[in-house]
């Protein structure tokens, strides 16, 4: 669920749901209310909102059948008068594994799972509950990501990882492209891994990207710190010519 939606058997092979939207759909949800599931009216009102209640209910009744039938029979979603859940003994979820190292602080897993925005790019016509539902839920896992990168790049940091520090850092500028924070916090790991001219570079490129999308200046803390480096490159250029 994380990065483009997609459906896999324990070899990797990719099950083909060609244009059942609502099943993945369905699958989603109940993914999100983890071992609750979602309750059935909540999803009878988010995937069939202008039916009536009973084909409603044979729409869902076909969801669940076609999630049994995805993968050798084996059924995804529990069956249940109430609630729909996964059957966790039959689905892994990337979603549960990011959430609980997150939750747990092991924030360099939580990272590496983050493989892009909640239901990238899914959407279904006409239900725009459904849409404002995974606007939430896409929102609130994308702070989660950012969160879990910053104390990703902070730990390499510390532990003496220069390497591992640029590369999360770099992870969570990919995310928030215009944080002057962020790129600032980019500069300084390319610093410290010893390549002043990419923290330059990288900082005119940032300054650029915020004058073309916002129009204003970055940060004047930003600014500061890059004149300053790039102060320090000069002089580190003209002593080198005098030696």
């Amino acid at each position: 669920l994380l990065g483009a939606a997609q459906l896999h058997t324990e070899d990797g092979s990719l099950v083909p749901l060609g244009s059942r939207r609502r099943t993945l759909a369905l699958l989603a949800m109940a993914a999100v209310g983890g071992q609750f599931g979602i309750p059935r009216e909540k999803a009878l009102a988010l995937l069939w909102p202008e039916e009536t209640e009973d084909r409603a209910r044979n729409s869902l009744r076909q969801r669940l059948f076609l999630a049994r039938r995805a993968i050798d029979q084996k059924p995804l979603l529990r069956q249940d008068p109430d609630v729909v859940q996964i059957a966790s003994e039959n689905l892994a979820v990337d979603l549960w594994a990011f959430e609980t190292a997150a939750a747990s602080g092991r924030y360099r897993d939580a990272a590496a799972l983050y493989m892009g925005p909640f239901l990238d790019g899914f959407a279904i016509p006409g239900l725009s509950e459904f849409d404002r539902w995974v606007e939430s839920h896409r929102a609130r896992l994308h702070l989660m990501a950012q969160h879990a990168m910053e104390q990703a790049a902070r730990a390499s940091a510390v532990s003496g990882d220069a390497v591992g520090a640029v590369t999360w850092w770099r992870h969570l500028a990919i995310l928030d492209p215009l944080s002057s924070r962020v790129a600032l916090e980019l500069v300084n790991a390319l610093v410290a891994a010893g390549d002043l001219p990419a923290a330059l570079n990288l900082a005119r490129s940032h300054e650029a990207a915020v004058w073309r999308e916002l129009d204003v200046p970055p940060d004047p803390t930003f600014t500061r710190q890059v004149h300053q480096l790039a102060g320090r490159a000069r002089n580190s250029g003209a002593q080198s010519s005098v030696a």
